[in-house]
């Protein structure tokens, strides 16, 4: 486990603004108060409840993704003093009853640490109304973004570690050098894949209508004799292409490549993030950076035609020689 030493100054920073403040996992109480401490920076072997003032509801073993798709489980209590009401099995919980009919305040009255429960709960907990109301941060993609963004409406943040990593290669001189050469190499294999496509019609064409020579001097011969130098030199192309994207994705991991990218196009990994995280960062820290009150606004969604619309001026900018795209 990575101590972050920013953590708990980011979520003093959202409860300051107003904003409720919720921890849920998957771990039982027990390992989730080590943990916690740990992360609080507190001293080997020594528990505090210190660490507990930042959150308004704590919510252990909660069975994720479950917890998201299924409002019959029971909510328990963590007991304080470690006794349980439970049959006497020395678990330190007690079953929350008649939630229907009670508030959020009566709820938490008797505390807010909790282990098991449902969406539901958590919602009146926080007197939520709407699953948008709600930003969740997780670092799993099925237990925790896919889960809660697809069934409950919750806006999401993905938590990736190895994005830093990935920047920081991406920003390498090489990695842009060889970046910039295979976009070349797929440049120039679009315009040979163009030039044979021109040369079959042409060709083709001659057969079927029995020209033997066109009026530039070519003949039937010499079209077969481009079409092939065009087809050798398109799989020489191709070759090259395969070795440097390959080379270009040991850059950033010998076996898996790019966590975000295979080839040129998207992972399935990204398309995931792409579809179901509202935000991604490194680090849930890095709200720290922001105000809560920041409207965060999504990139424009574009099809391969959008490309076609011609650049307006952007009225905004400084410099009036500035241009934008529409779909910018």
């Amino acid at each position: 486990i990575a101590r972050d030493p920013h953590i708990f100054e980011s979520l003093r920073h959202l409860k300051r603004c107003g904003r409720k403040v919720f921890l849920l996992t998957n771990s039982m109480w027990e390992y989730t108060n080590v943990v916690m401490n740990f992360l609080w920076g507190s001293p080997p072997g020594t528990l505090t409840d210190e660490w507990q003032s930042v959150f308004d509801v704590i919510i252990a073993g909660s069975c994720k993704p479950g917890f998201f798709v299924n409002n019959r489980l029971q909510l328990y209590r963590v007991m304080e003093d470690g006794h349980a009401d439970i049959g006497g099995t020395g678990t330190g919980l007690s079953v929350v009853e008649g939630l229907q009919d009670m508030c959020s305040e009566d709820v938490l009255k008797d505390g807010k640490i909790f282990q098991g429960g449902n969406w539901e709960n958590l919602h009146m907990m926080l007197d939520v109304k709407s699953g948008s109301e709600i930003l969740y941060v997780g670092d799993h993609m099925y237990s925790d973004v896919i889960r809660s963004k697809r069934d409950l409406g919750w806006r999401t943040m993905m938590v990736i570690p190895e994005l830093l990593h990935e920047i920081d290669r991406m920003e390498s001189p090489l990695a842009q050098r060889e970046y910039k050469a295979i976009r070349e190499l797929y440049y120039q294999r679009a315009s040979q894949e163009d030039h044979i496509n021109e040369l079959a019609v042409k060709l083709a064409y001659m057969e079927d209508e029995g020209i033997e020579e066109v009026e530039e001097g070519a003949t039937q011969e010499d079209y077969k004799d481009a079409l092939n130098m065009v087809n050798d030199q398109l799989t020489s192309t191709r070759i090259e292409l395969q070795e440097r994207v390959k080379a270009y994705h040991e850059m950033y991991h010998p076996i898996w490549g790019q966590l975000f990218k295979t080839g040129l196009q998207n992972s399935i990994f990204a398309q995931h993030v792409e579809k179901y995280a509202c935000l991604y960062t490194s680090h849930a820290s890095n709200f720290r950076f922001v105000s809560p009150t920041c409207n965060f606004r999504c990139m424009a969604d574009l099809l391969p035609h959008d490309g076609l619309r011609r650049a307006v001026p952007n009225p905004l900018s400084r410099d009036k020689g500035d241009v934008q795209a529409d779909n910018v």
